[in-house]
């Protein structure tokens, strides 16, 4: 908050002292906020090496812009609005005022306040954005004139400060011999504060001038920033629904990681429509999971202490009716302590790690890729939501090098994304080999978990494989109890002979779209 003194009186002879200029605080903010919303700010831009680079590049060549950008964030985050009268803000700063206001007077306002009122990250995306845009203009245009202001207002100031300071001094220096000395520095103080204060009006008045031919470009930068904006959220929260692996699990992201995100996916057309499938898959993947847990039977496995009443054993009633064991029954209830059997279900016996093996053969570039991966990543929610391991191989040809990437069970939200961006970007593009991405899938499970788990292999194209080979890899499948489902994509002439004889479930795709693989969803 800047400080500008009241000007005092111009000083004559006889030179009597005088109370120094009382300061008056002029505001930096157009929009107002107390300490809590810049605490607020303050740690958030400290957190952001993303946020803190917008404001040194910004404050290069436009002073204020970082009071621009918490104008920017305050107007989208805070649920009441208040600008600052303009007579109480930094004359600098006023040249921010005209952009707060036309922000605050656009149609599409109140329809970006709908994602970011009170909602910390939001707000934080859409200010990036439209401060963004308003930088470029501001680059193009007002800069030099709007840091000189603001160089001739520190000017003013130091000169008030220094004017204060001999004020003071000669009203301590009464009667001593260094008095008249003080008087003709306190003279000449005087004089280059009113030099001072002629030269800042008169820049001001220019900076006034010229602020108003900027508002017609202002208006066009404002509207392509809200634009920006509002296809940044969008495409963010698709994100968060599509490359979360459980309820709420990607909103836990530091506010940087999620303007991380908002940049990578301006940058990559491919992962702005894989975050764009991959949502309605994850949704028609936990319907079938949740009709699954419905028609499956439940079995009593074991015996242990609890009050269930609808699981107690037989022994345990009996007991009802005997008085003097019917108090100990009493007793044993209260304290959980009662005989009773444990029931699971068939997905509760234990299941050992999920691996889908992706074709990255040149075949499948395009449509076909982002289909395979979207798949994927609803695989990865289903492994994640029965707490199983999960892994993925990119394979192509014998010559091509496999890409295996390991999702353990219990990883973090924020450690977990970027793992899965290369997911969503790794593609091969080379030929086709069934054998070696096979065999390093059973050789995964085989090194994992002793519980039975799942291939999921996923191809556009057929391969012969060796007998001996194939008799091999299905004595393993059988000692380990491990299930193989294929998803042969849009085959054409090709056929499925191949796979067949490997796999226990085969599903033939036609049509890239989620209900194709409903099935193989409902079976894992």
């Amino acid at each position: 908050m800047a400080y500008v003194p009241k000007k005092p009186d111009r000083v004559r002879r006889p030179f009597e002292p005088e109370q120094p200029p009382e300061a008056l605080p002029l505001h930096a903010h157009n929009v107002e906020n107390d300490a809590f919303d810049r605490a607020m700010f303050n740690e958030m831009l400290e957190d952001s090496p993303v946020l803190q680079g917008l404001v040194e590049r910004g404050g290069t060549v436009f002073t204020p812009f970082g009071a621009l950008l918490q104008d920017i964030f305050s107007s989208l985050y805070k649920y009441n609005i208040k600008l600052n009268a303009r007579d109480d803000m930094v004359r600098s700063n006023l040249q921010n005022r005209s952009y707060v206001e036309q922000i605050l007077e656009r149609p599409e306002y109140q329809q970006l306040r709908k994602f970011t009122i009170l909602n910390e990250p939001a707000a934080a995306i859409g200010a990036t954005s439209l401060a963004q845009h308003v930088l470029a203009e501001i680059e193009k245009r007002v800069a030099d004139e709007a840091n000189d202001l603001a160089d001739q207002e520190q000017s003013l100031q130091d000169a008030a400060e220094e004017l204060e300071a001999l004020q003071d001094l000669l009203e301590r220096m009464q009667d001593q011999p260094l008095e008249d000395e003080i008087r003709e520095r306190l003279e000449a103080a005087q004089e280059q504060y009113d030099q001072a204060q002629a030269e800042y009006d008169e820049q001001a008045q220019d900076f006034d001038e010229s602020s108003q031919d900027m508002q017609d470009m202002v208006e066009r930068s404002i509207e392509q920033g809200y634009e920006q904006a509002l296809e940044d959220l969008q495409e963010n929260m698709q994100l968060m629904e599509g490359f979360g692996d459980e309820a709420g699990a990607m909103q836990r992201l530091s506010i940087n990681q999620r303007l991380m995100l908002a940049k990578k996916l301006r940058g990559s057309e491919k992962l702005k429509k894989l975050a764009k499938m991959v949502g309605k898959f994850k949704r028609l993947a936990l319907a079938q999971q949740k009709k699954r847990e419905q028609d499956q039977y439940e079995e009593m496995y074991d015996v242990m202490m609890g009050n269930e009443i609808s699981r107690l054993i037989p022994t345990e009633l009996v007991a009802l009716k005997h008085p003097v064991l019917r108090k100990d029954f009493k007793r044993r209830y209260l304290e959980g302590k009662l005989l009773q059997y444990n029931i699971r279900g068939e997905d509760e016996k234990g299941k050992g790690a999920l691996v889908v093996c992706i074709d990255g053969s040149y075949s499948m570039e395009g449509e076909k890729e982002l289909w395979s991966k979207a798949v994927t990543l609803a695989l990865l929610d289903i492994a994640t939501r029965q707490k199983r391991d999960f892994r993925a191989i990119h394979f192509g040809s014998k010559k091509d090098p496999l890409k295996l990437m390991e999702f353990p069970k219990g990883e973090r939200p924020e450690e977990r994304l970027e793992k899965i961006e290369l997911l969503a970007e790794y593609f091969i593009g080379g030929g086709t080999d069934f054998e070696k991405p096979l065999q390093a899938a059973i050789h995964s499970l085989e090194e994992g978990s002793k519980q039975r788990g799942d291939i999921v292999f996923i191809t556009d194209g057929d391969c012969v494989v060796s007998p001996r080979w194939l008799a091999d890899f299905k004595r393993a499948k059988e000692r380990m109890e491990v299930s193989v489902f294929s998803i042969l994509v849009d085959m054409g002439i090709n056929t499925p002979a191949t796979v067949r004889e490997f796999s226990d479930k085969v599903t033939s795709v036609s049509r890239l779209t989620s209900e194709e693989v409903k099935d193989i969803f409902a079976s894992l």
